[in-house]
């Protein structure tokens, strides 16, 4: 019997890795901010003294990249000081730690998929405190680094239901068509952790995990109005970058190879298109409600 705590539970991948499909037997303890503040070390230690976890998967962290630059010790204390805490605490009590992080790190200069292997060159507050708890957590020696990129699906109120809801309130919007990713469905992303977690964490060290392919937001918007029958009613309008303000610096391309993870742990991720389409059923029957904001990029970048 493992048991298996998860911070962040009632983040997207957090809840996401709470409801997976766990091996038999295995204990799965889901943590949210309310049980431990991960900031506060004594806090931590308390908690994984009590719960005695066998496995510690961070799923949780400061997500919001733009408020970051006005808030930068607060994602200084959730991105990396929690790294750093957990780390201590998991190694205390004999706990392997899984770290979930972005490929935000990367200064997106490359144009083509990133490897674990390239230079990182983190550009905002958000990007730098990743980095930095990628790099506490790398200081045990086995430990497991997860970089992935744009997240979607599972808990309601992301990216996806903002574009089915303007199609429906609007005639067209734009949408950026310059920054891309590997748009990554969350419980595909869980599902591998699971399995690699179930295979014993055999391979530490840092591994990038997301969909295949690359994608601008652009892209994607066109996927979800196509999927949900109505691109021909909207029109949606390429948007360059420079036509939207945003307090951070964001890389252009985020995409990431994952081979190093399929090599070690033999699992692969599908094309996003793919994945988007089988999850479509379930995510196109959530109600929309009103509109948040308008449809100027896809701003929910955030891993949570």
């Amino acid at each position: 019997m493992e048991r298996v705590l998860i911070t962040g539970a009632k983040g997207r991948l957090g809840a996401a890795l709470t409801a997976a499909a766990w091996p038999l037997g295995t204990v799965v303890i889901p943590a949210t901010r309310d049980q431990v503040d991960l900031g506060d070390h004594a806090a931590v230690e308390r908690y994984l003294r009590r719960s005695r976890p066998d496995v510690v998967i961070n799923a949780a962290g400061y997500t919001d990249v733009d408020e970051a630059e006005y808030r930068p010790e607060l994602a200084i204390r959730s991105n990396h000081r929690a790294v750093e805490h957990l780390v201590a605490e998991a190694g205390a009590v004999g706990a392997r730690l899984v770290q979930l992080s972005t490929g935000y790190v990367f200064d997106g200069v490359k144009r083509s998929p990133y490897v674990e292997q390239d230079q990182v060159n983190p550009l905002g507050v958000y990007a730098r405190s990743k980095r930095a708890g990628e790099r506490a957590a790398l200081a045990a020696d086995d430990a497991v680094v997860i970089r992935t990129s744009w997240l979607y699906g599972a808990a309601g109120g992301g990216w996806l239901e903002d574009v089915r809801r303007m199609a429906r309130d609007r005639p067209g919007f734009g949408v950026v068509n310059d920054r891309f990713g590997s748009p990554t469905l969350v419980t595909e992303l869980a599902a591998a952790i699971v399995a690699a977690v179930a295979a014993g964490l055999d391979h530490p060290g840092l591994f990038h995990l997301a969909a295949p392919d690359r994608a601008s937001w652009w892209d994607l918007a066109d996927w979800i109005l196509r999927l949900d029958g109505c691109r021909d009613e909207v029109s949606l309008r390429p948007l360059p970058t420079d036509q939207r303000f945003t307090a951070a610096l964001r890389p252009v391309d985020i995409s990431l190879a994952s081979d190093r993870f399929a090599e070690r742990y033999g699992i692969r991720l599908r094309p996003w298109r793919d994945a988007l389409a089988a999850t479509w059923p379930e995510l196109s029957r959530r109600p929309l409600g009103p509109e948040r904001t308008p449809a100027t990029s896809g701003a929910t970048d955030r891993v949570r």
